[in-house]
């Protein structure tokens, strides 16, 4: 729960969380790059996503963003897979990392 959130519950869910650790991992399909539903529709989205890496930062989590290049809904790319466990691996919190194109290149 964040009061950046824009939502009427001021709740945003995370795929996968681990509290304990203080990783967040997020796995973003279209609708948090295209305006499949349109642009108000996305520039919510973005507004939430942006104020869970808020939430992650000032709670020193990591958070890591996948974007949907690399899985297919039921797979995970083998580099998104290394990719995230290196993240977690280097046991540095308080930070985003964003894994896949639609990040890597700001297209989308």
């Amino acid at each position: 729960q964040h009061q950046d959130i824009p939502a009427q519950s001021k709740k945003a869910r995370v795929d996968i969380a681990n509290k304990q650790k203080r990783i967040l991992v997020e796995f973003d399909g279209p609708l948090h790059f295209k305006p499949f539903l349109g642009e108000e529709s996305l520039a919510n989205r973005k507004a939430r996503d942006a104020a869970v890496e808020k939430y992650a930062i000032e709670n020193s989590y990591l958070l890591i963003r996948v974007s949907y290049d690399m899985y297919d809904g039921k797979k995970i790319n083998e580099l998104a897979i290394q990719r995230i466990r290196e993240e977690v691996e280097n046991e540095s919190r308080s930070r985003v990392v964003r894994i896949g194109k639609f990040y890597e290149s700001g297209s989308s």
